[in-house]
C-alpha cells in the first residue's frame, strides 16, 4: 500500500479547489487553474465568467483536460485499489489522525487519549517503546463521550453499597 503522506500530497494536487474532492471531469482555465467541470460551470452561472481563484476572465468554455483526466484515472487504478480502507460508509469509525480529505478507517482506538487510528497511524504504537503499554481496543464510536471531562480519563463504573434508611 502506498504511504498515506504520499497519497495526501497527490490528493492535494488533484483536488478541486472549490469542492475539495478529487477532480471530476477536470477542466483548466486559460490562467492554468483546474476545477471539476460542474464546479466551474456552477460558479460561472452564478457570477461573472472568471476564474474563482485569480478572477482572470474565462473567455472560452473550458473542455475536459484529457491529460489530468488520464492522471486521475491512473491514480485511481494504481494507488486507490482498496477503497474499503477509506471512510465514507455509514457506521465507519474514521482515523482521527488522517488528513480531512483522505480519511482511512480506524482499526484501533486508544481510550486514554480518545483517538482512533488507521493501520498507518497505528504503527508508532506498535513499534515505539514508550507506546508499548498503551491499551488499544477495537474502534470505538464517540470516544469523546467515553472520557471524563474533569479528569481526562476513560469513564469507569463504580458500585456503591446500598444502605437502608
Amino acid at each position: 500500500m502506498i504511504a498515506v503522506s504520499a497519497v495526501v500530497i497527490v490528493v492535494d494536487v488533484v483536488a478541486c479547489p472549490m469542492c475539495k474532492n478529487l477532480l471530476t471531469d477536470p477542466v483548466s482555465t486559460t490562467c492554468g487553474h483546474t476545477f471539476c467541470k460542474d464546479c466551474l460551470d456552477k460558479h460561472i452561472s452564478r457570477s461573472e465568467p472568471q476564474c474563482p481563484l485569480c478572477q482572470e476572465p474565462v473567455t472560452t468554455k473550458p473542455s475536459v483536460n484529457k491529460a489530468i483526466e488520464a492522471l486521475l484515472q491512473e491514480f485511481h487504478q494504481t494507488h486507490l485499489p482498496n477503497l474499503d480502507l477509506f471512510c465514507g460508509q455509514r457506521d465507519t469509525i474514521p482515523c482521527d489522525v488522517c488528513d480531512e480529505h483522505l480519511t482511512f478507517k480506524a482499526v484501533k482506538s486508544y481510550l486514554i487519549c480518545s483517538l482512533s487510528f488507521c493501520d498507518e497511524h497505528l504503527k508508532p504504537h506498535q513499534s515505539m517503546a514508550r507506546f508499548k503499554g498503551h491499551k488499544l481496543v477495537s474502534p470505538v464510536k464517540k470516544l469523546d463521550q467515553r472520557a471524563c471531562n474533569t479528569h481526562g480519563r476513560p469513564l469507569e463504573l463504580y458500585c456503591r453499597p446500598i444502605t437502608k434508611i
